[in-house]
């Protein structure tokens, strides 16, 4: 598939643009409003990525003015706090989203291809293709359904037999695939399934000049999409088509949904662990603080009591530290603060606490 095209403006940064380039994205980055719309007014963007800044063009008015070429073109904001109010007032025109200046890799990348995907499947199907493999082992049925694809700006390869549309499956991706049901060398229902061992996720119509109680019973069990009755007229194939492309593009989006929602749980679940060590650390030697000395003191007296051992606690205290901080600064003093902590650690035992 052609690569998604993205328009970036303003102080986007050239380390997510970069990004963005070599996750496979077509990345169009310009300084100003006027050039952003001068781009869009040339080809279709995805799309916008973009700051909001009204003193640079970049807010409401911009957003508008590019739906106008572009409906329902999803926009993601980068590095927004103040101007909350203000972009909601857009949602309604299309997806709106939110990308902070410091997400990580996998969240960044999760919200982009979330919102590719919300996008596609707001445009027609003459915009957003699928790829189609049509398999049919009558020339003239063959043919006719594949001027109907075509004419309609649709993207079709056409295989006379299962063995040849299984060989077309391993050398490309196809989003869709129109098989009939009785074919000379392979039933079409078991054709999907071998389809479906490569393409998981591929959706499948049926067709058929025969169409028997048995048959729509093993279509379901194929997960057959739908199921087309020969003689057949244009709008009936088309009409399946859009369906079958548009449940398509439904179960893509949830699933980049899930995945955005497992990103975004680890990534809460790292800044948690983030936040349970810095509450319990001190912030210039990572050392522990008094807090968590006097829980753990609690806890070996508990020990003490019941186990009738000893505990040992060392007080550590610098000569000259206060000579140290008023003669050099007390930069220097940190810095001598943190090399001792990294020696104390290098003479303890993983059972030790300082």
């Amino acid at each position: 598939m052609q690569a998604e095209d993205i328009l970036a403006i303003g102080e986007t940064s050239e380390s997510l643009v970069e990004a963005l380039k070599g996750e496979g994205y077509k990345v169009t980055l310009v300084k100003t409003a006027s050039e952003a719309l001068e781009e869009a007014k040339k080809r279709p963007f995805n799309l916008l990525l973009l700051p909001f800044d009204e003193q640079t063009g970049c807010g409401p008015g911009l957003v508008e003015a590019i739906r106008e070429l572009r409906p329902s073109i999803p926009v993601v904001f980068t590095g927004t706090d103040s101007k909350l109010e203000e972009i909601l007032t857009l949602t309604s025109g299309g997806p709106i989203d939110f990308l902070g200046g410091n997400a990580p890799p996998a969240l960044t990348n999760s919200i982009i291809r979330r919102n590719l995907l919300v996008g596609r499947s707001n445009l027609p199907l003459s915009e957003d293709k699928p790829s189609i493999l049509l398999v049919e082992d009558d020339e003239t049925i063959r043919e006719g359904v594949s001027v109907i694809l075509k004419e309609a700006g649709l993207d079709c390869q056409a295989a006379s037999s299962a063995s040849e549309a299984i060989q077309m499956v391993r050398k490309g991706a196809f989003h869709m695939i129109i098989t009939d049901l009785n074919l000379q060398d392979m039933d079409g229902t078991e054709l999907i399934e071998k389809a479906r061992e490569l393409l998981p996720d591929v959706k499948a119509i049926i067709m058929t000049g025969a169409p028997t109680v048995e048959s729509a019973v093993a279509a379901v069990k194929h997960s057959v999409f739908d199921y087309i009755v020969k003689p057949f007229r244009v709008e009936d194939v088309l009409h399946r088509v859009e369906d079958a492309w548009q449940k398509h593009r439904q179960a893509a989006l949830i699933k980049e949904l899930l995945q955005d929602l497992q990103v975004t749980n680890a990534e809460l679940k790292k800044a948690n662990n983030r936040l349970s060590t810095l509450s319990v650390t001190d912030g210039l030697t990572s050392l522990y603080n008094h807090r968590f000395l006097m829980e753990c003191l609690k806890n070996e007296h508990k020990k003490v009591l019941r186990y009738k051992h000893p505990i040992s606690i060392l007080f550590l205290d610098i000569d000259g530290f206060k000579h140290i901080n008023d003669t050099y600064g007390h930069s220097a003093g940190d810095a001598v603060l943190v090399e001792l902590a990294k020696v104390v650690r290098g003479q303890l035992r993983d059972v030790d606490v300082v």
